[in-house]
């Protein structure tokens, strides 16, 4: 691996490290950064090798966030997660475990907002 090339890996670990990326997510920096594209490939291969790259724990810490911070309901996180190109399969696996009570809890409680905006 050439100089440039590792210099555009260190930097898309640096970016892995600060908060979970998919693929798409790291794909689009090395686009942004003008990363040559024929070393895009290689360079998501090594950041899976290295494990800072997993979509399941993506696919955790999304599913988590969007719902019980964000406050989606599971169908738009459902499409969110298909527009970023992970697995229909992990994705439904991942939203099952999601704590039903706790979910439903969260949606009620919306529901009461939306109806004191609305008085």
């Amino acid at each position: 691996m050439n100089e440039e090339k590792k210099k555009a890996l260190q930097k898309a670990m640096r970016l892995c490290r600060r908060s979970e990326k998919c693929a798409k997510d790291v794909r689009e920096k090395l686009f942004h950064w003008k990363i040559a594209s024929d070393w895009h490939d290689e360079i998501i291969a090594q950041l899976y090798e290295q494990n800072f790259l997993d979509d399941r724990r993506y696919v955790e810490s999304y599913v988590h966030d969007k719902i019980y911070l964000n406050k989606w309901g599971k169908q738009k996180v459902r499409y969110a997660l298909q527009l970023k190109g992970l697995l229909a399969s992990l994705v439904n696996e991942i939203l099952e475990e999601v704590d039903k009570e706790r979910y439903e809890l969260g949606l009620l409680n919306l529901l009461q907002i939306m109806k004191k905006k609305q008085n």
